[in-house]
């Protein structure tokens, strides 16, 4: 039996062409580690690297189970807060 790999729905070649300015955020509510951003972030780095001028950063919920709760919810989920500081830390490098 002859299997074919699964096609990835990840966009390789926009994720890096994507990339006008020098500084680049990666902003999504999934979880920080093992989230889709740390691979969005490796292929930006692999290929963008010589013209960043500052690392990329990533902006995501924090690394714990999600609560059924409306409160857990707004602590761990990622907000508006957490992006601008990210961006903060980022223009500031």
């Amino acid at each position: 039996m002859i299997r074919r790999p699964p096609r990835s729905t990840l966009d390789r070649s926009s994720a890096a062409s994507d990339v006008y300015k020098r500084q680049v955020i990666v902003a999504h509510e999934d979880h920080k580690i093992g989230g889709l951003g740390g691979e969005i972030t490796s292929i930006i780095m692999q290929n963008c690297f010589n013209v960043l001028d500052a690392p990329v950063l990533v902006a995501a919920s924090k690394n714990t189970p999600v609560g059924f709760s409306h409160i857990y919810e707004k602590a761990i989920l990622i907000n508006s807060e957490d992006i601008y500081n990210t961006a903060k830390e980022v223009f500031n490098f």
